[in-house]
């Protein structure tokens, strides 16, 4: 599986946030996936807390080959709110909390939850600056707003496990490769991930 992203980190005030995201079942093209998401946020920082809020709109292109190639459009509408702080110096903590109002385009309108807790481990220096290398980990739990439909008859969505290795090339812009671990009701599969982060 392969990945590419860019997108904004946290900034302080107001401003937009963005992600591009293109995933392959392989190398050559195969089931993939192409989402375009952005949004405003409002940013909040004191001397103890940091407080991010974002509204957004996310559209998604899914593309799949089973007997016969099938696309699947989707559009999100979503909020969030994001809480980093920091342990140490070492240690970077994020939580996120998100709710997407999802259309699918020619099937149904979907409520969904998404918890996500991160944690970045500077490995080299004391502060997220050029030439740092660190650990990027993460979880992200997806929670069905409702379960009325054929498509999703469990409240449990999926989990999202990930690991990578960092490294910040300047202040604002960083790069990542490691591994996702992506469960669902009923099935279970890893795939190998690149991604790139710049914030401005």
């Amino acid at each position: 599986m392969n990945f590419f992203r860019v997108g904004s980190l946290m900034h302080t005030g107001i401003g937009i946030d963005g992600t591009m995201q293109y995933r392959s079942s392989d190398l050559r093209g195969g089931t993939g996936r192409i989402l375009l998401r952005g949004g405003v946020f409002y940013s909040h920082q004191s001397e103890k807390t940091k407080l991010q809020f974002t509204l957004g709109d996310a559209f998604i292109h899914n593309t799949f080959y089973d007997e016969i190639k099938t696309t699947r459009l989707e559009n999100r509408l979503y909020q969030q709110i994001a809480l980093p702080h920091q342990v140490g110096s070492a240690f970077l903590f994020r939580h996120r909390l998100q709710l997407e109002e999802r259309l699918v385009i020619k099937q149904d309108f979907f409520l969904r939850w998404r918890y996500q807790f991160k944690l970045d481990v500077l490995l080299n220096k004391k502060e997220m600056t050029k030439g740092t290398l660190y650990l990027a980990l993460s979880d992200e739990i997806f929670i069905h707003g409702q379960h009325t439909s054929a498509d999703q008859p469990t409240l449990f969505n999926q989990n999202r496990a990930y690991g990578a290795l960092g490294y910040s090339i300047t202040r604002h812009l960083r790069t990542q490769g490691g591994y996702m671990q992506e469960i669902r009701p009923n099935v279970s599969h890893g795939q190998l991930q690149v991604s790139l982060h710049q914030s401005f």
